[in-house]
């Protein structure tokens, strides 16, 4: 009869402990309801998705870590635009690091922490690198056919000419950091593919907002200017401001900060929105 009793017991307790399992699993997965919204034109389904492919949670160390990059890096874009007078286009190149150091780390990434979804992005970036190759390849070859010379001479001087527009403008520091900065991202967010499944995309909010401030800028700086500058005109005001390529590099380098300022504080708010209503920030 005591037997019977203790494990009549032992299998209620059992019960019991399977039950707060699941219910802190389920908890802890939260799923959204599909029309909920946490902002106004954001559901809490979309926000948890942004924030599963930007590598999952932000926190304060990781908030840390990325408000000293955008300080660091501006203060080497700084650097370049007062001492080396690099130009507005020189602004794009760092970019273009990230970029090409965020192909080269998939590779290898997907042989550390092999996954299918993964493996398609990985292919997918060998592509563009054996396109980028070729491309770098033709351009010399097709200017050594047209002047008469030899590959070499034109590759020597095609070489010589981006080294000094890169060094001569001390870019090749934000390059660097550029690039550092988009292997750490990466890995965190193959990491986060690992742990919590799908979704991954490639380069994230940072990349985008920093790739289309430049465009716009560019484009809207000199029309508005020019705009702002013939009304003046038109009320008797002379006016004219230092418009050229570095003034304008200025401009960029401005609202790029800007724009990274703004998505850590977008990626914060959203995470922190979603804490407040209990939900986690891993998508389904």
């Amino acid at each position: 009869m005591s037997r019977k009793r203790k494990r009549t017991s032992n299998n209620l307790a059992d019960q019991s402990s399977g039950a707060n399992i699941a219910r802190s699993t389920q908890g802890a997965r939260n799923p959204s309801p599909p029309g909920a919204e946490l902002y106004k034109d954001m559901t809490i389904r979309e926000a948890r998705h942004i924030l599963s492919c930007e590598g999952g949670e932000l926190t304060v160390r990781e908030l840390v870590i990325e408000i000293a990059w955008s300080i660091g890096l501006s203060a080497s874009l700084a650097w370049a635009i007062a001492v080396g007078q690099a130009t507005a286009w020189h602004m794009l190149v760092p970019m273009l690091a990230e970029f090409i150091a965020y192909l080269l780390a998939l590779p290898i990434l997907q042989l550390i922490f092999p996954h299918p979804a993964l493996l398609k992005e990985s292919r997918k970036s060998l592509r563009m690198i054996a396109i980028l190759v070729v491309v770098i390849v033709a351009i010399p070859w097709f200017q050594a056919r047209s002047l008469g010379g030899t590959f070499s001479m034109q590759w020597n001087a095609e070489s010589e000419l981006v080294w000094n527009w890169i060094v001569g403008t001390h870019m090749q520091w934000p390059m660097l950091i550029a690039a550092i900065h988009s292997v750490r991202n990466v890995t965190r967010t193959v990491r986060h593919l690992v742990q919590h499944g799908p979704p991954f995309l490639g380069p994230g909010m940072g990349c985008g907002m920093r790739i289309a401030i430049f465009f716009l800028a560019s484009v809207l700086v000199p029309s508005v200017g020019a705009l702002i500058l013939s009304l003046l005109k038109d009320f008797g005001v002379r006016w004219a401001p230092p418009l050229n390529l570095v003034t304008l590099a200025w401009v960029l380098w401005g609202c790029l900060l800007l724009a990274e300022l703004c998505t850590l504080w977008f990626r914060w708010d959203v995470q922190h929105r979603l804490e407040k209503k209990g939900y986690t920030v891993p998508a389904e």
